[in-house]
C-alpha cells in the first residue's frame, strides 16, 4: 500500500522533440471512448436545468459568465453522479466541459430574446429600422413587433419559423467547419509540422482534477488548487451577483 506521503505516481508516455527545438508530451496510445450515457444525460441536464438559469443569470447581471457556467455545470452533474455511486472519467468530463460551453451561455436562442427585444425597443422605432426591416422583406431577425408569438411567450409560433430554421442550418455549417477545419489544422500543426502546445496540459488540468475527486482522490494537488479557485470564485459572485439581486428584490435598490 502506497504511503500517504508518498509522491503521487503520474504516468507519463515520455517526450518527443518538436519542429522549434524543444520538448512535449508524446501522443498516447491508448484512448478512451468519452461520449457515454454520462455525456448523453449530462447534455440533458445542461439543456433543461442549466441553461434556462444561465440565460437568466446573463439578463440579470447584463452580461455573460463565461465559462464559470460551464465548470459549476461539470461540478454539479459530477457530485450527482458520485452521490449515486458512479464515476465519471476525464474523457466524459471533457465532453460534457465542450458541451455545457455550447449550451449554458444561452445557445442561439438566448440570441433571440435579445433580438426580440431590440425590435420592440424606442431605439429601433426611433431609428427606423423596423420599418426598413419591414419593407425589406427581413424576417430572420425575429418576429415584428404586434406578433402573437410575444403575447403566447412561445418560440412555438410560425413567425420564428425563419429565425430558428436559419439558425440550425449556421449551426450544422458552423459545427462542420469547427470539427473538419479544426481537425486539418491540427494534424498539420500537431503531426506535421510537430508544433508545441504549451497550454494544452493547463487546459486539461481542471477535468483532470474533478476526475480524481470523482474516483475519490480529494489529496492531490490538482484538487486544492481547484478547490481554492472555486472558493475564491463563489465570494466573488457572491459580492457581484447575488447581493445586488437581493437588495434590489427586497429593498427596491441596488447595495
Amino acid at each position: 500500500m502506497k504511503e500517504k506521503n508518498e509522491p503521487e505516481q503520474i504516468s507519463t508516455w515520455g517526450k518527443e522533440d518538436t519542429s522549434v527545438g524543444t520538448k512535449r508530451e508524446a501522443a498516447p496510445k491508448i484512448f478512451e471512448e468519452g461520449f457515454t450515457w454520462y455525456a448523453v444525460i449530462g447534455a440533458f441536464f445542461v439543456g433543461f436545468i442549466m441553461m434556462p438559469a444561465s440565460i437568466y443569470l446573463g439578463l440579470l447581471i447584463g452580461g455573460g459568465i463565461g465559462s464559470a457556467a460551464q465548470w459549476v455545470t461539470i461540478i454539479l452533474f459530477m457530485e450527482i453522479v458520485r452521490r449515486s455511486f458512479g464515476k465519471m472519467k476525464k474523457q466524459e468530463i471533457y465532453i460534457l466541459y465542450y458541451i455545457a460551453g455550447g449550451l449554458v451561455g444561452g445557445g442561439p436562442f438566448a440570441g433571440f430574446i435579445w433580438n426580440q427585444y431590440l425590435l420592440q425597443s424606442p431605439a429601433a422605432y426611433g431609428f427606423g429600422i423596423v420599418e426598413y426591416l419591414k419593407a425589406e422583406g427581413v424576417r430572420w431577425i425575429a418576429p415584428f413587433p404586434g406578433s402573437e408569438s410575444y403575447a403566447a411567450r412561445t418560440f412555438l409560433h410560425k413567425d420564428w419559423l425563419q429565425p430558428v430554421w436559419l439558425m440550425f442550418i449556421c449551426s450544422i455549417l458552423g459545427r462542420l467547419n469547427w470539427f473538419g477545419g479544426g481537425f486539418f489544422v491540427f494534424k498539420v500543426t500537431s503531426d506535421l509540422e510537430k508544433l508545441p502546445f504549451p497550454m494544452a496540459p493547463v487546459g486539461a488540468e481542471g477535468a483532470t482534477a474533478l476526475a480524481d475527486a470523482s474516483g475519490g482522490k480529494r489529496d492531490t494537488w490538482r484538487w486544492n488548487v481547484f478547490s481554492i479557485g472555486a472558493v475564491i470564485g463563489v465570494a466573488f459572485g457572491f459580492i457581484y451577483v447575488f447581493i445586488p439581486a437581493f437588495s434590489t428584490a427586497i429593498f427596491g435598490k441596488t447595495f
